[in-house]
């Protein structure tokens, strides 16, 4: 309570989440992956501004850009698997996982991040028409329960720390 509306992320604080009806295809501007060469952390990023159709967008040619040992590599294609904790064009390891709740919870970026964040913590959630089909109505149950809250948000504290470490 306290908070005041955040209209990115469709909450107030942390009683109340509006699923406003992102998928999980608007969140592939950038994904944080673990370096093939060195480990750390590196993006993949759209090579250039393309129009907001979401075929174009989704196939645009994208760059994997270590930002500790600057490796790079680049994915032109038509082909990406979306979901699991691997991006979608390279393969690669996501960045932001960690173990909980006996399973493996991962985001792509930190909006990705920060949307779970108040999702979970949010006590009352709802939906939009467009958050029928969210991806946060495809979450898993583990993820939804409020039994694990805690244990979730402790998580997801500890992966903005590597965020921030960059390490």
């Amino acid at each position: 309570m306290g908070k005041t509306q955040d209209r990115d992320l469709g909450c107030s604080g942390t009683d109340r989440f509006i699923d406003r009806g992102e998928r999980i295809y608007d969140l592939g501007e950038e994904i944080l992956v673990v370096c093939p060469k060195c480990a750390g952390m590196a993006m993949v990023i759209l090579v250039s501004d393309v129009p907001a159709k979401l075929n174009g967008r989704l196939f645009a040619p994208r760059r994997l850009v270590c930002t500790k040992c600057l490796h790079r590599d680049s994915w032109s294609g038509r082909q990406v698997s979306v979901g699991g904790p691997s991006d979608w064009y390279f393969g690669l390891p996501l960045w932001l996982t960690a173990p909980c709740c006996g399973e493996v919870f991962w985001a792509y970026d930190l909006e990705h991040l920060e949307i779970i964040e108040s999702y979970v913590a949010a006590k009352l959630r709802e939906r939009t028409n467009k958050g029928r089909n969210s991806f946060l109505s495809k979450l898993p149950k583990w993820l939804k329960s409020a039994k694990n809250r805690d244990e979730i948000l402790r998580t997801i504290g500890k992966l903005k720390g590597k965020l921030d470490a960059g390490t």
